[in-house]
């Protein structure tokens, strides 16, 4: 409508995993915008549940969680950092893991490719293959 919502694509459906959409109407209020299972809302009941939140709760408790985050790291500095550090590292761990797994499977690739095009040169060149 208006504009994208802050939680747009962010709010996933419980059950099934889905993108929770946001429902705004010209005919209410905007504290009775809220966010609704997109399964549901397309599929029906067969595919998942009728449950929803309203906008607002999700702000709310999202604030509250930046608060006690925030109130936290000005209290315990040092170990917020620390905390901060470790779960860091911890990602780029797992990046660097998934970074590895993805250049051996292109290592691989190229092998295989570079296989092929070698025996497809040597059968050019044995007259089995027409440089068509």
């Amino acid at each position: 409508m208006d504009e994208q919502d802050m939680f747009s694509g962010l709010v996933r459906c419980i059950d099934c995993g889905e993108v929770m959409t946001l429902h705004r109407a010209h005919t209410m209020a905007a504290v009775k915008n809220n966010f609704m299972c997109s399964t549901y809302r397309k599929r029906g009941k067969e595919k998942c549940s009728s449950h929803y939140f309203l906008e607002v709760q999700l702000a709310a408790i999202v604030l509250d969680d930046l608060l006690r985050v925030t109130h936290f790291a000005r209290q315990k500095e040092a170990l917020f950092i620390q905390y901060i550090n470790r779960k860091n590292n911890a990602e780029t761990r797992r990046e660097i893991e998934r970074l590895q797994r993805e250049l051996e499977l292109m290592r691989l690739r190229d092998m295989e490719l570079s296989n092929l095009f070698k025996r497809l040169y040597e059968d050019n060149v044995l007259g089995r293959v027409t440089n068509e």
